[in-house]
């Protein structure tokens, strides 16, 4: 898999393949415009993030929009995090999330290129569920 630094750095030519097998070319690089929407998804402990970020040439891509919930009051009352609890609480969170951030952002899912998660380390549970 390519980072969002990476698809945003490096334009690849239409039809090479964002991974980092060659010969895989499932996954081909969108934004003929030039102009990259990336969403991107942390789960991998207590805290659900989602962001979009915008990549419309060289340089750091320009954040436009951002929701965080934490988990950190209800994991308090354990000692620590309970990790079935953390996954449980991604799924109620990532998507009501995922839509303020489209809303804040005046985008809707159509108008993403990019789909981004966090793949570890983490949480097994709560990994896959912003896989």
């Amino acid at each position: 898999m390519v980072s969002w630094q990476g698809a945003c750095q490096r334009r690849p030519v239409r039809g090479e393949a964002l991974r980092d097998d060659p010969g895989d070319s499932s996954q081909n690089f969108p934004g003929d415009n030039g102009v990259v929407n990336v969403l991107g998804i942390e789960s991998s402990c207590d805290e659900t993030g989602v962001a979009l970020v915008r990549c419309d040439g060289p340089g750091v891509p320009r954040l436009l929009a951002q929701a965080l919930h934490s988990q950190a009051e209800m994991h308090e009352a354990y000692g620590g995090v309970v990790p079935e609890l953390a996954s449980r609480d991604h799924i109620r969170r990532v998507l009501p999330l995922t839509r303020h951030v489209l809303a804040e952002a005046g985008l809707s899912l159509g108008d993403l290129d990019l789909i981004a998660y966090t793949r570890g380390p983490g949480l097994a549970g709560a990994l896959l569920v912003g896989a």
